[in-house]
């Protein structure tokens, strides 16, 4: 699945960057596509094609892969917390929205606007029941 392979690679990315000594790049995939999906990642992604054409590895995004799969995590609980109970069209959710999420743009830690849309921390409940869901 798509989610499953962003998680890979972004596990991947974080423990070729996070070293502190030199690793064998092809046996740590080899390792960690095997341990992690359970299968010959290796022949599914086709290396080497694939991996030398994951530009995120090398390009400065520096072990920040997984901020996809936590983008979709925090996405789905907005939708569910707050468009699904009050409405997509709601006007006072829509407005939080802006207020929390979109207007502060950088200008403060992005948690907080998140939490404080949410009126709690955010979790990975309504994403974990959306993947079960598509079993």
């Amino acid at each position: 699945s798509t989610y499953m392979d962003n998680m890979f690679l972004g596990l991947y990315d974080m423990a070729i960057h996070d070293s502190s000594s030199q690793i064998d790049v092809l046996q740590t995939f080899v390792t960690m596509s095997r341990e992690i999906q359970l299968s010959n990642t290796a022949g599914h992604y086709g290396w080497p094609t694939r991996l030398g054409n994951i530009a995120h590895l090398m390009s400065g995004y520096d072990a920040r892969y997984y901020s996809y799969v936590w983008s979709e995590v925090h996405s789905v609980d907005m939708f569910a917390t707050r468009f699904a109970q009050e409405g997509l069209e709601n006007p006072e959710t829509g407005l939080d929205y802006r207020r929390e999420i979109l207007q502060p743009g950088a200008g403060r830690p992005a948690h907080i606007g998140l939490e404080r849309f949410l009126g709690r921390k955010p979790n990975t409940t309504a994403f974990t029941k959306q993947l079960n869901a598509h079993k």
